[in-house]
C-alpha cells in the first residue's frame, strides 16, 4: 500500500527541483580584470612594443579593441596601454642616461689606453696601429649617425649598446697591444732571433703564397666573369700550385715548440684552401651546387687560418 503526501508537499518538491535545474542550466558571467587577465596582458605588451616601434596609434587601439571589446570599454582599454606606453618611455629614458654614461667611460679608458700606447710605440708603429683601429672608430662614426637618425626608442638603446661594445672592443685590443709590447720589451734577443730565423725559413714559401692568391683573385670577387673560367684557372695553376706550397710547408722543421704551433696553423690554412680549390673545380664540373658552398666554405676557413697565422707572425716579429 502506497504512502500519499499531502498536496503542498509535492507542490515544495516539485519547486525544489525546478530550483536546482535552474542553477544548473545557468553559468555566473565571466569576470575580467586588466591587471590579471593574462591574454589581455600579452597582447598589451605587443601593442607596447609596436608604439616604441612607432606604428599608427590608431591601428594599435583598435585591434586591440577588436579582441577585448567584449570585456573592457574602448576608453579603458587607451587609458591603460597610455598608462604603459608611459611607464615603458620613463623605463626607456632612465636607460637611455645610464648607457650614456658608461658610453662616456668606455670612450674615456678607450682614449687612456691609446695615450698609453702612443708613450710605449715608436711614431711608425703607432700610425701602424692607428690604421688598424681606424674601422672601429669608422664604425663608431656610424652609430652616432644611426642614432641621431633613429626615431625608435629601443633602436636607440641597442645602438647605445653596440657603441659601448665597440669603444670595450678598442680597449681590449689596445690592451693586448700594450701587452704584447711590454712581453716584446721583455723577451730576449734569443727568442726574437728565432722567430726571424723562422720567417726567413719560410720567405720563399710568402712569395709563392701570393702568387697562387693573386691567380685566385684573378677570377673571383670583383674579377668574377663566369663558373667556368674558375674552373679553368683552378685547373691551370691554382690546384697544383697550392698543392706545391701545402707540400713544402709540411717540410719545414722548426724546434721552439711556439712557433711549431704556429707553423701549424699556417699548414692547416694551406690544407684547407688546398682541398677547398679541389672540390670548388669538381662541384663546377658537376654543376653541384652544395658541394660548390661546402668547397667555398672550406676556402674561407683557410683564409682565416692563413690571416691569423699573419697577424701573429706581425705581432712577434
Amino acid at each position: 500500500m502506497s504512502k500519499k503526501y499531502p498536496l503542498h508537499f509535492i507542490f515544495m518538491v516539485i519547486l525544489f527541483v525546478a530550483f536546482l535545474t535552474l542553477i544548473g542550466c545557468t553559468t555566473e558571467e565571466e569576470a575580467f580584470e586588466m591587471d590579471t587577465d593574462e591574454e589581455f596582458q600579452q597582447a598589451l605588451e605587443i601593442a607596447v612594443e609596436r608604439f616604441l616601434r612607432n606604428d599608427d596609434p590608431n591601428t594599435i587601439i583598435n585591434d586591440l579593441n577588436k579582441l577585448f571589446a567584449e570585456r573592457y570599454s574602448e576608453e579603458e582599454i587607451e587609458a591603460y596601454l597610455s598608462a604603459r606606453v608611459e611607464e615603458e618611455m620613463a623605463e626607456i629614458e632612465t636607460q637611455r642616461e645610464e648607457l650614456e654614461q658608461r658610453i662616456a667611460e668606455a670612450e674615456k679608458n678607450a682614449n687612456e689606453l691609446k695615450s698609453r700606447l702612443e708613450d710605449k710605440l715608436d711614431e711608425e708603429a703607432f700610425e701602424k696601429t692607428n690604421e688598424n683601429l681606424k674601422p672601429l672608430y669608422d664604425w663608431l662614426e656610424k652609430l652616432d649617425d644611426k642614432i641621431e637618425e633613429a626615431s625608435d626608442p629601443g633602436r636607440i638603446v641597442e645602438l647605445m649598446e653596440e657603441k659601448i661594445n665597440t669603444y670595450n672592443q678598442l680597449s681590449s685590443i689596445i690592451t693586448d697591444k700594450l701587452d704584447s709590447q711590454k712581453e716584446s720589451s721583455n723577451s730576449s734577443n734569443q727568442e726574437k732571433n728565432d722567430y726571424l730565423e723562422y720567417y726567413h725559413s719560410i720567405e720563399y714559401i710568402l712569395e709563392k703564397e701570393e702568387a697562387v692568391l693573386a691567380d685566385y683573385e684573378r677570377v673571383t670577387g670583383d674579377n668574377y666573369i663566369s663558373d667556368q673560367v674558375i674552373h679553368d684557372q683552378l685547373r691551370k695553376s691554382i690546384i697544383s700550385e697550392a698543392r706545391d706550397l701545402y707540400d713544402q710547408l709540411r717540410r719545414v722543421r722548426v724546434g721552439d715548440s711556439k712557433i711549431e704551433n704556429l707553423h701549424e696553423t699556417y699548414t692547416k690554412a694551406w690544407d684547407l684552401k688546398r682541398q677547398g680549390f679541389m672540390k670548388l673545380a669538381e662541384a663546377i664540373q658537376i654543376n653541384d651546387s652544395v658541394r660548390k658552398a661546402d668547397a667555398e666554405d672550406l676556402i674561407e676557413e683557410g683564409s682565416r687560418l692563413r690571416e691569423e697565422f699573419h697577424n701573429e707572425l706581425e705581432r712577434l716579429l
